[in-house]
């Protein structure tokens, strides 16, 4: 098709904003936990996150466009194509055998409330962090740690509790090498 023949960029290495090529290149973005269930927060805000490129992208011949696990970002700097992946998913499922793909980087999601569920909490992210490093080749150049709320953060109310919460969020990702970023999903 046409957007195949077109050369794409990668959207964060600017050793790959130079490269063009025939076929596709892809920028792998790991994002998780995803959960089959609908309230999934990394779900939820893939969606998000595809919506808004597929809205504000000026790029209508786009094969990008109805598809949950793809974006393409377009300006006068690179064009990019963005595939996100769940942690342990295969890059089969979300690219074809004539696409090739790099691993850029990862997406850990957590709802942001002091009372989340085991499993979407944000101490879940350590064994979830772990088991991402040891399985794949995950990229270094983008991570981000999203704490994910309905309406305020809970994390803003100005509480000390909160604070030294919020803090201990930080440092975490910090010693980990992500960057702690909270998103008001309604």
């Amino acid at each position: 098709s046409n957007s195949h023949s077109r050369a794409h960029q990668n959207i964060i290495s600017v050793a790959h904003l130079n490269h063009r090529s025939i076929m596709s290149c892809h920028s792998i973005v790991r994002i998780g936990p995803l959960n089959s269930d609908d309230g999934c927060y990394a779900t939820l805000l893939r969606s998000s996150i595809t919506n808004y490129f597929s809205s504000s992208s000026s790029n209508e011949d786009n094969d990008t466009k109805n598809d949950p696990h793809r974006l393409a970002i377009s300006n006068r700097y690179f064009d990019a194509s963005v595939a996100f992946a769940g942690l342990n998913q295969s890059t089969d499922d979300v690219i074809t055998a004539s696409e090739s793909a790099v691993e850029d980087g990862i997406i850990l999601v957590c709802d942001s409330s002091l009372s989340a569920s085991q499993g979407m909490c944000f101490d879940s992210l350590n064994k979830l962090h772990d088991n991402a490093e040891k399985s794949t080749d995950l990229g270094d150049l983008l991570r981000l740690c999203v704490g994910v709320s309905f309406g305020p953060s809970p994390l803003a109310d100005g509480t000390k509790a909160s604070e030294e919460e919020y803090s201990r969020r930080v440092l975490w990702c910090l010693d980990r090498g992500y960057e702690y970023v909270e998103a008001d999903m309604s």
